[in-house]
Order: structure tokens, then sequence, then C-alpha cells
């Protein structure tokens, strides 16, 4: 069932070729998705995406329907020029504070309203707070002075939000270095905790009783941050994680 039909001349060249192939598999992307939301009746619709293209096919989707969408700031915008802010073109956004508001209203992005919340996500749950509290219990009775909690980011060659295997690598030696403290206890919160343990760096933090390798993935930084003394991140920009952690 298609929502969209059109006529095309027959294409002139390759260039041509590729430009109506792109633009047919659009038009059917756009339609999967009015239908999609069409048949559940959705109204109001949240898709973390950023830099999907097909979110604005599910926006268009959502344009004909009358229904909105709202997204959230993840990684920090920064101030390059020229840089890729992704596609956010939701209906309402939520941004940490005014300067970030600052930046993405410089930017290209066709967002009808913002709204200021700062961090949206509260304290840890009740099982979350009965586990850190057991981490933070066991650190004190090694006699640990001060907690740093680790975050990082993917290992990648395209380095819009990862670094090189050799950065990756070379951080986590100097992290390590901080054990040679006796009063220092580490949170390790990897981006992708498979990646971390896999490493050739790994088998060195979870030989040491003075450090706590977060293994699951679907967990927020900042639960870990409300028993952590420091902070410490490595990333291109600064990532979602990383801020919840400092507030």
């Amino acid at each position: 069932k298609n929502l969209h039909n059109f006529q095309f001349d027959l294409p002139l060249d390759e260039n041509e070729k590729w430009l109506l192939f792109e633009i047919k598999n659009f038009l059917k992307e756009i339609d999967f998705y009015y239908f999609f939301f069409q048949t559940y009746n959705i109204k109001i619709h949240y898709d973390p995406s950023e830099s999907n293209t097909n979110v604005i096919a599910k926006q268009i989707a959502l344009n004909e329907l009358n229904s909105i969408s709202f997204g959230r700031l993840r990684s920090y915008p920064n101030n390059c020029l020229g840089y890729f802010y992704c596609y956010y073109i939701n209906d309402i956004f939520f941004v940490w504070g005014k300067d970030s508001l600052s930046r993405l209203i410089g930017s290209n992005n066709l967002i009808s309203r913002y709204l200021i919340t700062g961090n949206v996500y509260g304290k840890p749950s009740l099982n979350r707070q009965n586990e850190l509290q057991k981490i933070y219990n066991e650190f004190k009775h090694q006699n640990i002075k001060k907690i740093i909690l680790i975050v990082d980011t993917n290992i990648s060659e395209i380095l819009e939000q990862g670094i090189y295997r050799n950065d990756y690598i070379n951080f986590y030696k100097e992290v390590f270095k901080l054990l040679n403290n006796k009063s220092v206890g580490l949170i390790i919160k990897p981006k992708r905790p498979k990646e971390f343990i896999n490493s050739e760096i790994a088998y060195k933090f979870t030989k040491n009783n003075r450090c706590f390798i977060v293994k699951e993935k679907q967990t927020k930084s900042s639960d870990y941050a409300t028993i952590s003394d420091f902070v410490i991140g490595i990333q291109p920009q600064i990532s979602s994680a990383f801020f919840e952690s400092l507030i």
C-alpha cells in the first residue's frame, strides 16, 4: 500500500539513476512509518536516533498524521565550524541549559520548540541503590578513600563519537596508574562492556580488587557517580554519560 505515488522520467545517466533509486526508497520508508504510526494510533513519538536518516522519514509521516515527536540532547554540541549536529527535527526538544540551547539554535536543525530541563533521569532506582551501597561498602572495607568513575567511548576508525584503538588502550594504561595509590578505587563504566572486557588491557583491572567493572550496558553512568568522588572520561566531544555523571 503506497501513500506516495510519483511518475518519474527515465534517468539520463548513472547519477540520475542513483538519485531515483534513493528517492523511491525514501518514499517507501515514509509509507512504512506512516502506516505503522497510523495502525498503532501513535500520536507522540520519541526516538533516540541521532544520525540515521530514517528519523526524517518518521517526522514526515508524523506530520502527515498530525502527530508530534520529541527528542533530547545526548552528546554535548561542540563549536566546530561545519560540524554535523545530527538529524534533530523534532517538534519538542529537551536540552541541558542555555549554553547547549544557543549552540543548537545556531545549527541547521528544524526543531519547533526547545525546553530546558537539565538532567531528566533523577536518582537511581531502589534496586540500583542497593547495588551501589554494596560496591561502596566493599571499597570502604578496603580502606578506599577516593572512588573514581571512568567513562569511555567507542573504539572506532570513524571519529564522530569514537577513538582509535591505540588511544583507547593508552587511556586505560594511564588510568591503571591511579591504582598505584592504595587509597584509590575505580569504577569502570565502559560504553561497550564486551569491547572493554575483550581488550588487551582489561585483564589488569579484572585482577585488581580495587576495581569494579560495570558489565551491564543498559545502566546509567550517573548512578555510579552518586558514590564517586571524581569522574574521568575520554570522548571526542562531551558525551551525555559524562555530563550526567558530573551533575
